[in-house]
């Protein structure tokens, strides 16, 4: 990895643009499309399966219908009074009674049936012999399906589709199914007849052929044990499909689709459940067929990646000739600076980033031996000057020992709280002068704070209170000198003398993160506007106004870098919060 990096670095800047183009466009703009043609691809594939389902769920209201009304049909065949007493009469034999009974059925049932061609025929028999029927009538009755329809004492049972042997065959014989149950005498519970009730299959699968307009697949009607019971193509009725294993699963569920491998062409299986039969309708769909309509969505797809492709080059040859050799001008030259060669010509010839960066080079040298000669070193010489200056007019050892003087006489006059007051400010001008240092501890830093709002509470009295808490084990830290008292001053003199009544004062120093030392000045005063807190932080202060905390700011900074960092929480009203906070450093402190 290493030497990838290495050659890399090494490698021009033309030679990087190509490297970042293939890795920052071309590869991730093939990895995205990859993403998208297949994301897509699913999605497209997903919606038009919903969509299938949907349109083949379309067909239910159609065949429910049908179900219903045979059903509807046959409970009015065997609740008729007309019907009974026509069984009875036949029964007993009682013909010319049976032929009245007949005659009013046919005219019941003529203006019944009127609008249901659907139905192709009604029977009610006894055994082989018939004893009614209408519509396509047979010589003798179909008793194949009579043994289940009296085990069932009257409930419907469908059967699987039969031809249907007219009476009189002019015409070839029609697929039908049937509605057969047994007929139970109202008047005493013994079964007296069975009754079929016959549906043109034609008619049935004429229904839901036409929405099927795919190439390959098709529609069928499998009953609740996979054999099937309509289908446009003939040659599969009553075929047995409880083998295939796609017929197998769809028969566990009510409706859906899934994918199927069926007669060795991948297939998508559409499918829904007619609850009142247990049948099921199902669409096999071919999976190319389906796949096809992805076709213009991955040509779309290469259509974007070509075309960025070529952006991508075209951008690549306008940022060679607009950056790469502009730059490599301007490094020729720098070159000729590095070796002492200001005589440096320049053809400048745009006004953008680097015609800026070219003409700041060239103004850059013409000045830069007098900002070395002149400004820089004369600004040093200044520094030491006023700092020297500076030292000169403090004279430690004079300045305790005439406090330390004072001191002693206040004692001996039994001034004892204004001694404290003079011994106080005499260990705050030690530790604010250090002896000349720029580091304290922070234990040194908490004494002087101590001493200083010692000297305050005389002023205040019963208006300031404090508290200090401070973890034991970073009272040797080194820290720089006077970070705290100035926080406090500024929280004395604009938060808490400015608000009515007492004030509180909070100083606590501790370790929130392993290695970071925060530092918290915290009061209960009048507060600061966030208006006026950026005003400290950031703009120029004027006067003395924000002083402390810029200058806290400021020497974190030239000290710790990035790694500082100071914080102010305030709202007006509710007092206010500064936080600096530190890296934590172990050495030994300097002494005094």
């Amino acid at each position: 990895m290493k030497r990838i990096r290495d050659a890399f670095l090494e490698l021009s800047l033309g030679k990087k643009l190509v490297v970042y183009l293939l890795v920052f466009i071309m590869i991730p703009l093939g990895i995205v499309a990859f993403i998208i043609q297949l994301k897509a691809s699913n999605v497209v594939y997903d919606k038009t399966r919903d969509n299938l389902l949907q349109v083949l769920k379309q067909t239910r209201f159609g065949i429910e219908n049908i179900v219903r009304e045979a059903d509807y049909l046959s409970l009015t065949i065997l609740s008729d009074d007309y019907l009974q007493e026509l069984i009875h009469f036949h029964t007993e034999k009682n013909y010319l009674d049976a032929e009245r009974n007949k005659a009013k059925l046919f005219v019941s049932f003529d203006s019944l049936l009127h609008s249901k061609p659907y139905i192709n025929s009604i029977a009610v028999s006894r055994g082989r012999e018939i004893i009614f029927q209408y519509g396509d009538s047979v010589q003798v009755e179909d008793t194949r399906f009579h043994g289940t329809a009296e085990q069932l004492g009257g409930k419907v049972f469908w059967t699987p589709p039969y031809l249907l042997n007219q009476r009189y065959k002019q015409t070839s014989p029609k697929p039908v199914i049937s509605l057969v149950r047994a007929i139970n005498d109202l008047n005493a519970p013994r079964q007296i007849a069975v009754e079929r009730v016959s549906v043109d299959e034609s008619y049935l699968s004429n229904m839901y052929a036409g929405i099927h307009s795919w190439n390959g697949g098709g529609i069928s009607i499998v009953d609740r044990t996979g054999k099937v019971v309509s289908s446009p193509n003939k040659d599969l009725l009553d075929a047995d499909l409880s083998d295939q294993e796609y017929v197998r699963y769809l028969l566990q569920f009510e409706e859906g689709y899934f994918d199927a491998r069926i007669n060795g062409a991948d297939s998508a299986v559409f499918h829904y459940r007619i609850e009142d039969t247990g049948w099921h309708v199902v669409e096999i769909v071919p999976k190319r067929e389906l796949l096809s309509q992805l076709e213009v969505v991955k040509l779309f797809i290469l259509i974007g990646m070509s075309l960025c492709a070529l952006f991508g080059i075209l951008f690549f040859i306008v940022q060679s000739k607009s950056v790469v050799k502009p730059l490599k001008r301007l490094t020729k030259e720098m070159a000729k600076v590095k070796s002492g060669n200001l005589n440096v010509h320049l053809e400048i010839r745009s006004k953008d980033e680097i015609g800026r960066v070219s003409y700041i080079f060239i103004d850059m040298v013409g000045q830069i031996q007098n900002l070395i000669e002149k400004v820089y070193k004369g600004q040093i010489r200044e520094k030491e000057a006023e700092l020297k200056a500076l030292q000169a007019q403090i004279n430690p050892h004079f300045l305790y020992n005439t406090l330390d003087s004072i001191r002693w006489m206040a004692v001996k006059r039994k001034a004892y709280d204004i001694g404290e007051q003079i011994e106080a400010l005499s260990d705050l001008f030690r530790h604010t002068l250090n002896q000349g240092r720029e580091t304290t501890t922070i234990g040194r830093e908490i004494d002087h704070l101590k001493n200083y709002l010692l000297i305050q509470q005389n002023r205040f009295a019963d208006k300031l209170s404090w508290d200090i808490e401070v973890d034991p084990t970073l009272m040797e830290e080194p820290v720089p000198t006077l970070l705290l008292q100035p926080l406090v001053e500024n929280a004395i003199i604009h938060g808490i003398e400015p608000k009515i009544g007492s004030g509180t004062l909070r100083v606590s120093v501790f370790e929130r993160l392993a290695g970071e030392i925060v530092l918290r000045v915290q009061d209960d005063g009048v507060g600061i506007g966030a208006g006026l807190i950026d005003e400290i932080l950031k703009v120029e202060p004027e006067g003395h106004k924000g002083f402390a905390l810029r200058n806290i700011a400021d020497r974190l900074r030239l000290r710790y870098g990035s790694s500082s960092k100071l914080e102010v929480r305030s709202e007006p009203g509710q007092g206010a919060c500064v936080e600096l906070t530190i890296p934590r450093h172990r050495e030994t402190g300097e002494s005094e």
